[in-house]
């Protein structure tokens, strides 16, 4: 049984490296996501800062919102 995931397992890596190498649109693909990553890195970044620092809750434990 081990031997039989082994061969399709390594008849899969076989097919990727093959497409990796000489498909175009694998090629665009990854150009273009790794031309994305960064603005989807800050995105993610700013989106966490609003949520956990200006979330009102935290604002209300140094007391720097009004309460009314």
């Amino acid at each position: 049984m081990k031997v039989i995931v082994q061969s399709k397992l390594l008849l899969f890596g076989q097919w990727i490296t093959r497409v990796q190498t000489n498909h175009p649109l694998y090629q665009i693909i990854q150009r273009s996501l790794t031309l994305l990553f960064p603005f989807v890195l800050i995105g993610s970044l700013s989106q966490l800062i609003q949520l956990t620092l200006f979330n009102r809750q935290y604002f209300s434990l140094f007391n720097l919102v009004n309460e009314a």
